[in-house]
């Protein structure tokens, strides 16, 4: 039993760990230039840390309460977490942008099935929501906000000392908005992880823990890269942009945690992307959302399959 648990242990770090490599909350201030990609990376592997330990309860109880209900062994939780790995190492090596979340809910599912032959109907019907609800008020959000910043404060020329002043206004709120999403994000987001752990392990502490260690060090070392990435490709950004984005993610991120809601913050980053650009009429690449859509749809159901496929082998090995 203490082997499959540090099993566990490690999976959840390993997941943990991926979760952290692809956060690209810190690039909006990377690419504005208020801090370096060192010096924010840093910054948000503190607030990570932090999330975890006091942003997830609620999204744990929804994960390991209500959709993974009736099920407690260790194996159970193995079979989830293997899959969430599993399609992780899948999807990096194709270059899939999914969702940890997504995969998290499909391994649930999988796993009741393959054991129990149904699933929690309220609580799925919960999570689907959330999902779709995220990402659809992050657009409308963002484009509300663009306009109302735009018109309100950047539309009027009222000299060059109310821009200098603006400017610096605006990247000390788009600095703090920053922090607030990175926050709830990583609460969010660590509950596909310790949800599952603390069904088996007896201190839900050491459960965060391990989980904000791999967050943490997962941006530290990897998340530098995707950082840096999104963040050149942002600069170009005005401030009404910036902050109608980053505004409407940290609103979404904090709502949905508080909620319960597992979300995608990187769906509802791009969507708040995707509402700004609307608002100011330029291109959208239609091919991207084309792809984000596509891992959205299969996430799902292959995360599911695996830990369905988990479960089976166990069973055969009876040791569920």
């Amino acid at each position: 039993m203490d082997i499959v648990l540090l099993m566990l242990f490690i999976l959840a770090f390993l997941v943990a760990y991926g979760i952290g490599a692809r956060d690209e909350t810190m690039s909006l201030i990377a690419g504005s230039g208020i801090l370096g990609v060192g010096a924010s990376v840093f910054v948000g592997a503190i607030i990570d840390f932090l999330g975890t330990l006091y942003a997830s309860r609620e999204v744990e109880k929804t994960l390991g309460s209500e959709l993974l209900y009736g099920i407690e062994g260790v194996y159970e939780v193995f079979a989830i977490l293997a899959a969430m790995c599993i399609w992780l190492l899948i999807a990096s090596f194709k270059g899939l942008p999914i969702s940890t979340t997504h995969s998290a809910v499909g391994a649930v599912i999988g796993v009741e099935l393959a054991l129990l032959g149904y699933v929690n109907t309220e609580a799925l019907i919960k999570v689907l929501e959330g999902m779709v609800f995220s990402p659809v008020l992050g657009l409308i959000l963002s484009y509300l906000f663009f306009k109302a910043f735009k018109k309100l404060f950047f539309e009027k020329k009222r000299g060059i000392i109310y821009d200098i002043r603006l400017s610096a206004a605006s990247s000390y709120l788009l600095f703090i908005l920053t922090l607030i999403a990175a926050f709830y994000r990583s609460g969010n987001d660590a509950a596909n992880a310790t949800a599952f752990l603390i069904k088996v392990t007896p201190n839900a502490l050491y459960s965060r823990i391990i989980v904000a260690l791999g967050i943490s060090l997962g941006l530290l070392t990897l998340g530098k890269r995707i950082v840096r990435n999104v963040g050149s490709q942002l600069v170009v950004l005005d401030p009404p942009s910036a902050l109608s984005i980053q505004i409407s993610t940290s609103i979404t991120l904090g709502l949905c945690t508080i909620l319960g809601l597992p979300i995608s913050g990187t769906h509802v980053l791009i969507m708040s992307f995707l509402g700004m650009t609307l608002a100011r009429r330029t291109w959208v690449n239609l091919r991207s959302l084309r792809d984000i859509t596509l891992a959205w749809v299969i996430t799902l159901p292959l995360s599911a399959l695996l830990s369905a496929c988990i479960t089976h082998l166990l069973l055969v090995l009876k040791l569920l």
